[in-house]
């Protein structure tokens, strides 16, 4: 998942270097950002957090399913 890009209405080629490098950089500060750009980032970093943990969960499942030992005792 990547950042959006500014909302502007400015073509990709017309941006400067430093401007794109701005950009970016307050996108992964939050400095400098509008309030709707604010409210995009946060909302773009809890479903990044979302994806995480879904993913971490769907791992712990699989090796649990996977893991044949349910506890100290084996019964042999």
């Amino acid at each position: 998942m990547s950042a959006p890009q500014d909302s502007s209405n400015v073509e990709p080629k017309e941006v400067s270097s430093f401007e794109r490098w701005r950009q970016r950089a307050a996108w992964v500060t939050g400095l400098g950002l509008s309030p709707e750009d604010q409210k995009k980032r946060e909302e773009f970093n809890l479903l990044k957090g979302m994806e995480s943990d879904w993913k971490r969960c769907e791992k712990w499942k699989t090796e649990l399913l996977h893991n044949k030992t349910y506890g100290g005792y084996c019964g042999a």
